[in-house]
């Protein structure tokens, strides 16, 4: 088993969609401009996955999976960016989850080829202090054993999380980053004067509950059925590996763009949602980009990350919809969001709110590693 040690270990579930990869390459953009010269090592979900943007960019960064047989020493041991549980209220959850997982591994020759190369590795990982970054938990119907964030330094991304740890600090998200903003919004598509307005609808398929899953995606259908007319729909997929159901089921929609890692390019896809009049999303990072490029967005709620985050911040621009809602009431909710976004420019940008949080994060996290170093 190879042995190394390293001042920062980083830890998540990176190189599996966009979102991750997103925190990714924003907390080594922090790491990396407020401690240059430190060692940085990544351990993600699959390392083969993980973005070029995050390799290129920082070249002294090393990557491990559990396909490795490795023992890791480190200082400090980041968990950044995430949700630390939360309630499946399904009672085939265990089961419908795990008929998933072999239909996917059948169905993805280089995911079934990770998975039996998981088998054989091993990772010892050891560090001395622990930062939660930009977490998420909960909610809870049964409290889980939260004990191994007492010594930890907690730093939860929306106010309804402090409920389960009192001594954590309220930040946001780790992609509110300045550093990772100005990247995205630097040389951003021009929004096209497009005949009708562009909606992208950022799909997911929910594996945890396969009834839940056929519910979710015929309310989308309906809603797509009803916002044609009137609108250009594009679906947005930020897993091709994970994320495959949905296109069995949903028709009728005007253009489809999907996140590869091994083939898009990080920076290049989230621009294109930049081209979008409105985000409609079921992932939580859906409405995080739609907020960085100040684009009225609107959450499916179809778990509890997605109205924790559009409650944060009240907004005519950032609004939460019910799976099922009736369909008239949804495109009455698009038209009056579209319309409040033209009037109302003036108003302040959502992510400018979450960056203020940021700079507390960080701040926080920087003072945390300087008198415990």
């Amino acid at each position: 088993m190879r042995k190394v040690s390293t001042d920062f270990l980083l830890t998540g579930g990176y190189g599996s969609n966009l979102g991750d990869d997103a925190m990714l390459i924003s907390i080594l953009l922090e790491l990396t401009e407020r401690f240059s010269g430190s060692t940085i090592i990544v351990f993600c979900y699959n390392k083969d996955n993980i973005p070029q943007e995050a390799k290129e960019s920082f070249p002294n960064v090393t990557y491990f999976d559990r396909s490795d047989k490795i023992d890791i020493t480190a200082n400090f041991r980041i968990y950044g960016g995430g949700n630390q549980h939360f309630t499946i209220n399904s009672s085939n959850a265990v089961k419908d989850e795990l008929l998933r997982k072999i239909k996917f591994q059948f169905n993805n020759s280089r995911e079934f080829l990770f998975t039996f190369k998981k088998r054989f590795g091993k990772a010892n990982l050891k560090f001395r202090k622990s930062i939660y970054l930009g977490i998420g938990l909960g909610p809870f119907k049964i409290m889980p054993d939260l004990s191994y964030l007492d010594d930890a330094l907690v730093i939860l991304r929306e106010k309804l999380s402090l409920t389960y740890h009192k001594d954590a600090i309220l930040g946001c998200d780790p992609c509110f980053n300045p550093l990772f903003i100005d990247k995205i919004i630097k040389d951003k598509e021009v929004l096209k004067d497009n005949v009708k307005p562009n909606i992208g609808i950022v799909v997911r398929d929910w594996y945890h509950d396969f009834e839940r899953n056929k519910e979710i995606l015929d309310s989308i259908q309906k809603y797509i059925n009803i916002l044609n007319p009137f609108y250009k729909i594009t679906i947005i997929n930020f897993c091709s590996v994970l994320d495959f159901q949905y296109r069995s089921v949903l028709v009728n929609y005007d253009d489809e763009i999907i996140y590869d890692s091994r083939k898009n390019h990080f920076f290049q896809f989230v621009r294109q949602i930049s081209n979008m009049n409105m985000v409609i999303s079921m992932r939580y990072h859906g409405l995080v980009f739609a907020s960085i490029l100040n684009i009225p967005s609107i959450g499916l709620n179809i778990d509890p990350k997605i109205e924790q985050f559009t409650k944060e911040f009240d907004s005519p621009y950032l609004k939460t919809i019910e799976i099922g809602e009736n369909e008239e009431i949804v495109l009455n909710l698009i038209n009056s969001t579209l319309k409040a976004k033209n009037i109302d420019v003036s108003d302040i940008k959502v992510a400018d709110f979450f960056v203020n949080r940021y700079k507390i994060m960080i701040d926080s996290m920087v003072t945390y590693i300087e008198s415990n170093d």
